[in-house]
């Protein structure tokens, strides 16, 4: 593939930050293969040090195989995965947390389905009522904001944070976590044991994430941090990132 000069300065970005604002159709998983394999062969980084973050499985595995196809022979470590299974596999490392402790969807609504009752907020909630408040949940812890509620539940702030806490609790009790919890427990974790954080900072030294107008607060905070004062971070995306995240932008510079 023949690459333009604004798609050779991204390939040949070397330490520090760099925003890449990419559209469909311009080449951006070419570009960030091209961009790993740059990283090794002329910048002599290791494999294993680079991380490389998407936010599905299948654009992780697609990613994956498209750098393998370009590397031919070579054989090079590199991290690939999602924002989820990259953090299961921190807290699994520190905690011992496995693919048991995951709650699947069954159990997460048979636990909300507890805590709208135990709470008193409805005796006999309809599915959709759950699956409504498992998402607004979701987007709550994500955030830490009321105003990620959609509230399309119509229910108070009062009687959704008191679910909220009756959720947690349930999950609690029997060992396990969610999704969501899987972010917040990293995002503690690096907050309160800095040698646990120094450790994955020198396992990862240079972070590229791709489609970065998706990521969230929470996954923001705990890639500022991993990223560390060396900020090799590189990510990715549309028109939305810039829109979007304009004030975290300038932040990328300035990382500790």
């Amino acid at each position: 593939m023949q690459f333009n000069s604004e798609q050779l300065k991204a390939i040949r970005h070397g330490e520090g930050p760099a925003l890449v604002i990419a559209g469909p159709g311009s080449g951006k998983t070419s570009v960030l293969t091209n961009r790993i394999k740059n990283l090794i062969e002329e910048y002599k980084v290791n494999p294993e040090n680079i991380l490389v973050i998407t936010f599905s499985k299948a654009a992780s595995v697609e990613m994956q195989n498209r750098f393998i196809n370009l590397c031919g022979k070579e054989f090079y470590s590199v991290n690939f995965g999602t924002f989820h299974s990259v953090f299961f596999q921190i807290i699994h490392s520190v905690y011992n947390y496995n693919t048991n402790n995951i709650l699947n969807l069954r159990q997460k609504r048979e636990l909300m389905l507890h805590a709208i009752k135990a709470t008193g907020v409805l005796e006999n909630p309809e599915n959709e009522f759950v699956d409504t408040l498992l998402n607004e949940v979701s987007g709550y812890m994500n955030s830490n904001e009321m105003a990620k509620i959609n509230s399309a539940t119509n229910i108070s702030t009062e009687q959704f944070l008191m679910i909220y806490r009756e959720y947690g609790h349930s999950k609690k009790s029997i060992g396990k976590i969610d999704f969501e919890d899987m972010l917040v427990i990293v995002r503690d974790l690096f907050r309160e044991r800095r040698s646990v954080l120094d450790e994955y900072r020198k396992r990862f030294k240079y972070i590229l994430i791709d489609e970065y107008q998706d990521i969230n607060s929470i996954q923001y905070d705990i890639v500022k941090m991993l990223a560390g004062t060396s900020a090799n971070l590189w990510v990715c995306g549309d028109i939305g990132t810039y829109l979007i995240y304009r004030r975290t932008i300038r932040v990328h510079c300035n990382m500790a």
